[in-house]
């Protein structure tokens, strides 16, 4: 995403570097150590992040409820961030991420705050997403959250891909 540069190698996006305005405006994108303004509220948060994201003030009035009840936040827009629990900040990151309607979703240990009904609700957003036609990179050391809802793998090891294909295939099954 460019927030670091490479020391070797190159990272693509879309066929434009990593760090390509162009490329960024159509990822969306969860660290797993993430901050936000506190002091914002969930939908002033999504207010923010749509109005840097060119979404026009009608597009963003329309959103904000619609993505706060996709991440399980309805009703709580108003509230502080400040006042949100971990699971909670959590999903209004996950909200940020998915806000402008990107082509690819980066998601950093999205379910490492969420109990286990917050952790199925994020597995059946990443799966909606996918059936959206939305490319989900799932990040992640759980790896039963991999074998729940990824479709390919890839297994880095020293910042090299060692193996890459179809989880069945990894995980040695045959099709």
């Amino acid at each position: 995403m460019g927030l670091v540069r490479a020391t070797a190698g190159e990272a693509r996006i879309f066929g434009l570097p990593a760090g390509d305005l162009a490329a960024r405006q159509r990822v969306g994108y969860l660290p797993e150590n993430f901050r936000f303004h506190d002091w914002l509220t969930g939908a002033g948060l999504l207010e923010f992040h749509g109005r840097l994201a060119g979404l026009s003030e009608a597009e963003r009035r329309q959103r904000i409820p619609q993505v706060l009840g996709r991440v399980g936040l309805s009703g709580r827009g108003d509230a502080r961030i400040r006042t949100y629990s971990k699971g909670m900040t959590q999903r209004i990151g996950l909200a940020q991420a998915i806000f402008h309607r990107p082509d690819l979703v980066l998601l950093d240990e999205p379910t490492s705050a969420l109990d286990p009904v917050g952790r199925r609700e994020v597995r059946d957003l990443i799966r909606s997403l996918r059936d959206e036609g939305i490319t989900v990179f799932l990040n992640s050391h759980l790896l039963s959250e991999v074998e729940l809802v990824c479709d390919r793998v890839a297994i880095i090891d020293g910042g090299r891909v060692v193996r890459s294909g179809p989880l069945a295939e990894l995980l040695g099954a045959t099709s």
